[in-house]
């Protein structure tokens, strides 16, 4: 099976089933004939645009970024203020806390906005690490963050 082929079969997947872990969607993948490593399937996931997210009834599953976002900029904005808890500046870092479940669907919002004071960032449940070029753009970055949420 090619890549083209897996892709297409991944994303039927997560369109018919809450799917909420790699583990779960090789499992659903493997109950089909497809062998696929965990390595594979962190590249599709990033490759189709799906992070995890909380859906309207409240479960977390994987689901389609551009499907969760029409403006992103308003979708980033509205996202912040929802979901960001706080956020800290160490160095050339900020790191970012929000609600639970929400860490990957606001990094990958961030890294939509191909920011030129971000280089990276790295989520988790509820954190996420942002790197920066440097101090400078770590400062701007969180004041623009900071402002959205109104922390000081």
């Amino acid at each position: 099976m090619n890549k083209k082929q897996r892709l297409k079969i991944i994303k039927e997947v997560l369109e018919q089933e809450n799917i909420a872990s790699q583990k779960g969607l090789i499992a659903a993948l493997h109950q089909r004939g497809i062998e696929v490593k965990q390595s594979a399937i962190s590249r599709d996931l990033k490759t189709l645009n799906y992070v995890k997210a909380t859906d309207q009834h409240g479960n977390l599953r994987y689901q389609v970024v551009n499907n969760l976002v029409n403006n992103k900029g308003n979708q980033l904005h509205e996202l912040i203020s929802e979901v960001m808890i706080s956020i800290t500046r160490v160095q050339f870092m900020n790191v970012i806390k929000t609600l639970p479940a929400n860490g990957n669907l606001l990094a990958a919002l961030i890294d939509d906005q191909q920011l030129p004071d971000v280089l990276a960032t790295l989520a988790g449940h509820d954190t996420i690490y942002v790197t920066s070029p440097d101090e400078a753009a770590a400062e701007r970055l969180y004041a623009l963050l900071a402002g959205e949420i109104n922390y000081k």
